[in-house]
Parts: C-alpha cells; sequence; structure tokens
C-alpha cells in the first residue's frame, strides 16, 4: 500500500522541517515562536501560539510553504492540503487543507495577510479515495470589525504540478529574484526616487517569469502541463508595499529616445508601458 504514495515526491521540494517552510508568518529568532518538525500538530500549534502572542492582530502576516501538496478530491468540494511530515500511507489526514487556513486567519485582525504556498496541486494517481483534514482552529469573523485583506499566490494552476530544476524550486527561485529588486518587479516612485516592490507588481512578475519558462510538469513532451502560478485572495483595491530599494539595489536600464525636429523636444511627453501594461509618463525638459 505504501508503493503509492511514491508519487508524492513531487518536483516542488522534500519535506522539510518548520524552519525551512516558515508555517507562522514570523521570523525565526521572533519571541515566543519555537523551531519544530512541520507535522500537523506543530502547524496547529504555530499557528495558535502566533494569535495568542500577538492577541490576534497586526499590520501584516506572511504565511510561506513549501514542501509536498496535493488535491484531494474525495467529497464535492476538492480540497487542496499541505503535506506534512507526519503524513503517511495510514494517516493521510496529516495533510493539512489549505482553505481551512486561510479561513481561519480571516476572523484575525491581520490587517494584510500573504499566503504564499510553493508545493503541488494534483491529484495523486493512487487506487482509492483519502482524507485530508481542516485545522482544527476556529473562530467566527466578527462584522463589527475591518475587514482584512488578503493575498494568496500558488506555485501552480489546480490539479497540476510545481516544478523544481537542479534541485532548486523554480517558483521560489523567481521569487527570491522578485524580492532582490529584478527589474520588472519593481516601479520607480518618482518623489522619492526608490523602487517600490508591491504585492501585485512582486505576484505578475512571479506569474509571467514562470509562464516564460515553459515549464512542463506532465513529465510527457507529448502531453505537456505547463506550471502556471495563481494570483487570488479576497482583498479590495489595496496594494501594499513589500519593500523598498534605493535606486543602487536595482539594476539599471537604458532607454533612448530620438525627436525630430529638434525644437519640438521641450515638449516631448513620454509614456512607457510596460510588460504588465502599467503606464508611467515623465515629461523630459
Amino acid at each position: 500500500m505504501a508503493d503509492r504514495f511514491e508519487d508524492l515526491q513531487s518536483p516542488a521540494a522534500e519535506p522539510v522541517s518548520a524552519d525551512e517552510s516558515s508555517a507562522a508568518g514570523q521570523r525565526a529568532n521572533s519571541p515566543g515562536v519555537r523551531r519544530k518538525d512541520a507535522t500537523f500538530a506543530s502547524l496547529v500549534r504555530a499557528c495558535d501560539e502566533l494569535v495568542t502572542l500577538s492577541k490576534g492582530e497586526g499590520d501584516k502576516l506572511f504565511v510561506y510553504f513549501s514542501g509536498h501538496g496535493l488535491t484531494n478530491d474525495s467529497a464535492l468540494d476538492a480540497e487542496e492540503a499541505l503535506v506534512m511530515t507526519d503524513f503517511t500511507d495510514v494517516f493521510t489526514d496529516n495533510a493539512a487543507e489549505v482553505r481551512s487556513l486561510i479561513d481561519y486567519f480571516k476572523a484575525m485582525q491581520f490587517r494584510q495577510q500573504f499566503f504564499i504556498v510553493d508545493a503541488c496541486r494534483d491529484v495523486p494517481p493512487w487506487d482509492g479515495k483519502f482524507r485530508t483534514r481542516p485545522i482544527p482552529l476556529v473562530k467566527a469573523i466578527d462584522p463589527n470589525l475591518p475587514a482584512v485583506q488578503q493575498y494568496t499566490l500558488m506555485a501552480t494552476s489546480p490539479r497540476i504540478r510545481a516544478a523544481a530544476i537542479g534541485g532548486k524550486s523554480a517558483f521560489t527561485e523567481e521569487l527570491l529574484n522578485g524580492l532582490k529588486g529584478a527589474s520588472s518587479a519593481v516601479v520607480l516612485d518618482i518623489n522619492t526616487n526608490e523602487y517600490i516592490i508591491s504585492t501585485s507588481r512582486l505576484f505578475k512578475f512571479v506569474e509571467k517569469q514562470i509562464a516564460d519558462r515553459k515549464i512542463n510538469v506532465s513529465g510527457d513532451p507529448d502531453k505537456p502541463r505547463w506550471q502556471k502560478p495563481r494570483i487570488g485572495g479576497e482583498h479590495g483595491s489595496e496594494d501594499p508595499e513589500w519593500a523598498r530599494l534605493s535606486v543602487d539595489d536595482v539594476d539599471k536600464a537604458s532607454l533612448r529616445i530620438f525627436v525630430e525636429p529638434d525644437v519640438a523636444w521641450p515638449n516631448v511627453l513620454v509614456t512607457i508601458v510596460d510588460q504588465f501594461g502599467d503606464e508611467n509618463e515623465e515629461s523630459i525638459p
């Protein structure tokens, strides 16, 4: 029976410990946060401790998971789940359902919440059905409190695997490139002369980079299935900033403009449309 779980060696990553796949959105050296094996129980305890220590409120919450993932289609609603280190052929319910994790924090007062999941989302080709389970923490949303903003970035599309290339996750590699200030992941704030990494900009960058790499995760060149990250979450029009970088921290790009006749130069207005369709206008003296 255990042989069927060999297919769970997904391209995303090997099962990792909690210090490598941060299940709680705090730094590892934050007060009260302890390193643990990434079991189902430790994930639940980490969430509970986070809420207890913070009183369930704060400006930003970051949740990042890198490891195995799967989709459980044994019920009417398919449930995507994170495969924890104590998942076995008997205890398949040691896979934590993603929706329950997001819903739990939706009832908290972390104003801006970010969930980044680097894991497969396919249905394993096993005989029979299997069970996963929600995290048992439950809290009702208080309609008298401000609604939180949730932003999600999934490494791949529903029912599709995620890839590792050269032993490294392609998705997390591009995410880190964006956070380091890759040129198309940032936009210049002309008022402060700083480059901004915003949520929409970063997520679009990762989505496009993976799509452009044409990563076939089917294992069959004649029947390709392309890895394509998915952006989602329940939020309004806010576009939170992740970081601001100085102009010296971002690779330079050159733009040459030729205007004829020369007398028209003082009236030139340049509109630059980037690869995401965003426009930037600037007058040239």
